[in-house]
């Protein structure tokens, strides 16, 4: 067959095409309206998220601001503070190390 030449399709055969290519669309058109929901859901869902994040942040600055209240007027906020009790016995073992190098 030649591009452009007309072809005489028997009338059954163009209502089953057409019947089936109507079927494919309007599947496709619910399946796209899936997903559009998914989206929507998605994007509230989104929405949420920034709304408890910001929330949240606002928090941990009040919590800050707070804490920064409770240090007298000429506390340095560097990080000047003693270590932790827990990291008291690595700098202690650090300590002993640097001694006995120094000894050496």
């Amino acid at each position: 067959m030649i591009m452009g030449e007309f072809c005489l399709v028997p009338l059954d055969d163009k209502i089953s095409v057409l019947e089936n290519s109507i079927g494919v669309l309007e599947d496709i058109h619910d399946a796209l309206q899936v997903k559009r929901d998914t989206i929507n859901c998605l994007i509230c869902d989104l929405a949420d998220l920034d709304g408890k994040t910001h929330r949240l942040m606002m928090q941990i600055q009040l919590m800050v601001l707070s804490l920064k209240k409770e240090l007298p007027p000429d506390t340095p906020t560097t990080p000047t503070v003693p270590p932790a009790p827990w990291n008291v016995h690595i700098m202690a073992e650090g300590s002993r190390v640097l001694t006995s190098n120094e000894a050496v």
